[in-house]
């Protein structure tokens, strides 16, 4: 008997208390304000999602903020709301984290339902208004949708960039064989006139030649690639990429974005380096975002097994961490997309077709000279340093728009506009690197860094191994040394 009293009790007791949580206001603010990083780990919901999605950083957190936007619209709107594409990914990603989720749903006092589309007929009308519905309540709140969130399925989709429908390899390739067919009869057709022309006249002809068409390829190459960036919407991920980011796709080098994050926390006097070159971390200071989290865990790793710890050592440990990994990899796939896209495969074929064209110049010439027994030796190597320069010029025409047209657009245009003056003016802000590079780190930095890019410029296998005889056997000495597809198909919600 007294049981049940007790169990009615405590039934009553819930019951009120969830009637409460429902009277209670929410407040956007608070929805906002939620922290998805919360516990910090190495691979949280945030990092999580940018990896499984290679998103950028900042396209990563503006996805979350709208998915913010559509649960708190679900959770007040008293009618059923659809997210976009994007949201969805997000929303599918965040149940996956229970706890996470269920503290969220708390916050907004309501247990958000996540009802996937069976693509029936009938429930077309439904879903239909309630993307009207989503988007009428949205604007009343918030304001107009980004497009690049509730618009596009993808983050790469506003570029427009059209899928090619072959490869730089096959263009190669077809090339090739062209030019044999046609080599030997355009050298018949070509003999006459070039039976005129002595070797020296040919050279003074044929040299500048080459010069001018390289030179005119590349001013042509530059202005083809700026045309396309300017091209992009402005509300698209790649005019808000973080400074990571364009680090990356300016050097090519994993290293620097590691570099870049250890550096900020030592003018934020969470890392010191010591006379000896020695790493010292200060326990007291405030973490500030997820890379310090992860270099004070790998420090803290590096510290139980030696009792020094030292930056190749600590490089390596980092380097294979997912929170840097993504910026590696969202860079790595955005240059495969702007190289797999149509617009790019039209630039490398004229490219391949006016090198071709040289080549077949000195080619005639070279048969010529050969079938005549006439000298040819100069102008066989004035042929294979010209190959050697087209293989060159070909390879860096693909890493050309990350390598200086990104890095030269956030220089000239997005920061101008985003800061009104030149960043260069102020050496202490954190985008002077694209501007003046490593010269802005610490000075107690500058030789870590300096002696670890040196010593392995791809992975840290050697500053690994110095890392660790510095840490171990070494001791202070050789630190002195170092230191020298849902969201359509996803219905909704119930309001």
């Amino acid at each position: 008997m007294n049981t049940e009293k007790t169990i009615e009790k405590n039934t009553q007791k819930n019951t009120q208390k969830n009637n409460e949580n429902k009277k209670k206001p929410i407040f956007w603010e608070h929805v906002k304000d939620f922290d998805f990083n919360q516990p910090l780990t190495d691979y949280g919901f945030v990092t999580r999602l940018a990896d499984e999605n290679k998103w950028t950083k900042n396209f990563t957190e503006k996805a979350i903020l709208e998915y913010k936007k559509f649960m708190y619209l679900a959770a007040t709107a008293g009618t059923m709301v659809s997210p976009s594409e994007i949201v969805d990914i997000v929303w599918h990603q965040h149940l996956i984290f229970t706890e996470s989720y269920n503290e969220f749903c708390n916050l907004l006092g309501k247990k958000i339902q996540h009802i996937p589309s069976t693509h029936n007929k009938a429930e077309f009308e439904k879903f239909k208004n309630a993307k009207d519905n989503t988007t009428k309540l949205y604007e009343q709140k918030f304001g107009k949708q980004p497009k690049d969130i509730w618009e596009y399925y993808t983050m790469y989709q506003p570029l427009g960039l059209k899928e090619s429908k072959t490869t730089p390899e096959k263009i190669v390739v077809l090339g090739i064989v062209i030019s044999l067919i046609v080599l030997i009869p355009v050298h018949f057709l070509m003999q006459p006139f070039y039976s005129q022309i002595n070797g020296s006249d040919f050279f003074l002809f044929y040299i500048p030649l080459i010069i001018v068409a390289l030179i005119a390829l590349n001013t042509f190459n530059n202005s083809y690639l700026k045309g396309i960036v300017k091209g992009w919407p402005k509300e698209g991920f790649i005019n808000d990429l973080s400074i990571s980011e364009v680090i990356y796709l300016k050097t090519g080098k994993k290293n620097d974005v590691v570099h870049h994050a250890t550096n900020n926390l030592i003018k934020n006097k969470g890392l010191k380096i010591s006379s000896q070159n020695e790493i010292k971390f200060n326990k007291h200071i405030t973490l500030k975002s997820v890379e310090d989290f992860v270099i004070l865990d790998s420090f803290t790793i590096l510290s139980a097994k030696s009792e020094q710890v030292f930056y190749p050592a600590l490089l390596r440990e980092l380097m294979n961490k997912e929170i840097f990994k993504n910026t590696y990899q969202a860079m790595d796939k955005f240059i495969e997309t702007v190289k797999a896209s149509a617009s790019f495969m039209k630039l490398f074929l004229i490219n391949y077709v006016t090198i071709s064209i040289l080549m077949m110049i000195g080619c005639i010439r070279l048969f010529m000279g050969m079938s005549n027994n006439r000298p040819f030796a100069y102008i066989a190597i004035l042929l294979f340093v010209l190959l050697i320069v087209a293989i060159i010029h070909l390879y860096s025409l693909s890493n050309k728009m990350a390598r200086s047209v990104i890095p030269n657009f956030y220089k000239h245009t997005v920061l101008p506009q985003k800061y009104g003056q030149k960043i260069s003016n102020d050496t202490n802000h954190d985008w002077s690197y694209i501007y003046v590079g490593s010269a802005i780190f610490d000075l107690s930095f500058t030789p870590l860094v300096a002696y670890t890019d040196k010593n392995n410029s791809s992975s840290s296998s050697d500053g690994g191994a110095c890392g660790s005889s510095c840490g171990s056997s070494c001791g202070s000495s050789c630190g002195s040394s170092c230191g020298s597809g849902c969201g359509g198909g996803c219905g909704g919600c119930g309001g």
